[in-house]
C-alpha cells in the first residue's frame, strides 16, 4: 500500500487506517529520515488502538520505550539515541519483542537483527516541505 499525505492530520489519519490492519503480535519497523513523519504516523496508530488523543502521545526519545495497555499491549520504541545492538539488548527490550503485543519501532535500522522479526515494514519519505509518501508492506 502506498499513501501520500500533505499534513500532520493526514499522516495521523493514515496511521489510524494502518492500525485497523494490525493484529496483536505484529512487529512494525518504521524507516525514514529525521522529520519524515514516523512519530506522527505512530500517533495515529496508537490513537486508534487506545482511544487516546494524538496530543497525548509523544515519542519516547529519551527513555526509548512507551507502553500502552488499553486494548492489548502496544509498545512504541524510539531507537534514535540507542548506541548499538548490544545497548538495546542490555536494556532488556527483548521481553517486549517476545510479548504478544504490537511493537512499533522507530529507527529500527539501528538494530539490523530486528528486521528478521518484522512482519510489517513502513517506509516514510519526505518528498517536499509538506508531502510525505508512506509505503506499507506486510
Amino acid at each position: 500500500m502506498i499513501f501520500e499525505t500533505t499534513s500532520s492530520e493526514e499522516t495521523q489519519a493514515v496511521g489510524r487506517e494502518i492500525a485497523r490492519l494490525l493484529t496483536p503480535s505484529d512487529k512494525v519497523m518504521l524507516f525514514g529520515d529525521l522529520g519524515a513523519g514516523k512519530t506522527t504516523l505512530i500517533q495515529g496508530i496508537i490513537s486508534e488502538w487506545t482511544g487516546l488523543d494524538t496530543s497525548e502521545i509523544s515519542s519516547p526519545t529519551f527513555n526509548y520505550l512507551n507502553t500502552f495497555d488499553e486494548n492489548g499491549l502496544l509498545y512504541h520504541f524510539d531507537l534514535y539515541r540507542i548506541e548499538d545492538e548490544k545497548d538495546f539488548y542490555k536494556k532488556g527490550f527483548e521481553e517486549q519483542l517476545e510479548s504478544p503485543g504490537i511493537c512499533l519501532i522507530e529507527w529500527s535500522e539501528r538494530i539490523p537483527t530486528l528486521h528478521n522479526l518484522a512482519n510489517v515494514r513502513i517506509t516514510l519519505t519526505h518528498e517536499s516541505e509538506n508531502k510525505r509518501v508512506i509505503k506499507v508492506a506486510r
